[in-house]
């Protein structure tokens, strides 16, 4: 009995751990991936490349991806793309966190619960 509930007490204290631990390898998981596809984004010329590009890499990429430019207006979104199909609008206006955090720290990152998918 005494060697289950060590078994269940090691495991309650390292629970909060490998939770940061695992968090913190999705985010340098990302940040890798972007950066590949960032070196990628750097080659273009314009914006019609750029879009070309992401169209090309959203089938490889397991995250959303969003063109942005400088006045905050989405260009591209390659998950508002599949959903709207030809209905798709560009040039919208959005604001979250990440992308604030983006413009002053070079990179952004959430986990959070999608309004637009749920």
């Amino acid at each position: 009995m005494s060697q289950m509930i060590s078994f269940i007490l090691f495991f309650a204290l390292l629970f909060p751990f490998i939770e940061k631990m695992s968090s913190n390898l999705v985010k340098d998981s990302l940040i890798e991936s972007t950066t590949e596809l960032k070196d990628q984004l750097e080659k273009a010329t314009s914006m019609d490349q750029l879009i070309d590009i992401l169209k090309k890499q959203q089938y490889y990429s397991f995250f959303r991806i969003s063109l942005i430019n400088t006045q905050g207006l989405v260009v591209f979104d390659t998950h508002m793309g599949r959903l709207l199909g030809d209905q798709f609008e560009p040039y919208y206006h959005t604001e979250h966190s990440e992308i604030a955090e983006a413009r002053k720290n070079g990179v952004g990152y959430v986990i959070a619960t999608s309004d637009t998918f749920g």
